[in-house]
């Protein structure tokens, strides 16, 4: 799945967990908040039984972290916890009289699945599936492997194929699964890719 050298293999995991995305004062879409630090700390225990050397950056998830790990710190796979926005997010969330605005909707349409980032307050931020295709393929980018780790997550394995991700790991769009059996499947994942390391 991916090939290391003498230097180390470099491994990034993003956590992102913003209560809500507000406009303004408003309280505009609230999101399930998440806990990613007992995920990290199998996925930890899974690279210090690694036979092969792994350097480890851990970044918040934000616009200006993400734009400058792929760019600067460029790791071969990377390891997203948080939450992402597509057209059937939208649409169970207008039935749920969550409602979006027109422009929302326009702009998901538009520009494709979001990553739901945070910005400088910690609120929620959408980081555009185009936004990510053009870093990418500016800086010709190449990730051996994407785990996402979060419900619902095959509408993000788009987002990171179209921008060139050679394998991405998810959940079905349709389908919520127990916490620990993630947590299970991760760390088995985890362990036997560390162990065969190619």
């Amino acid at each position: 799945m991916f090939h290391h050298n003498k230097i180390g293999y470099k491994f990034c995991l993003m956590f992102a967990s913003p209560p809500y995305k507000a406009e303004k004062e408003y309280v505009i879409h609230s999101f399930t908040p998440l806990d990613h630090k007992q995920e990290f700390r199998c996925i930890q225990e899974s690279i210090n039984k690694a036979k092969i050397e792994i350097t480890v950056n851990k970044i918040h998830g934000t616009r200006a972290n993400i734009t400058n790990m792929l760019t600067q710190n460029r790791p071969g796979a990377l390891h997203f916890s948080g939450h992402v926005l597509s057209k059937d997010e939208i649409k169970k969330r207008n039935v749920e009289s969550e409602a979006f605005t027109n422009e929302e909707i326009a702009e998901i349409y538009k520009r494709g699945h979001a990553l739901v980032l945070e910005d400088d307050s910690y609120l929620g931020e959408y980081f555009h599936a185009d936004e990510l295709e053009r870093i990418v393929e500016k800086n010709q980018i190449r990730l051996d492997f994407v785990f996402m780790e979060s419900h619902y997550s095959e509408c993000s394995a788009e987002i990171f194929i179209n921008a060139g991700a050679l394998n991405v790991i998810c959940i079905d769009k349709s389908t919520k699964i127990d916490e620990h059996i993630i947590l299970q499947f991760a760390s088995n994942f985890y362990s036997s890719v560390w162990k065969q390391g190619s």
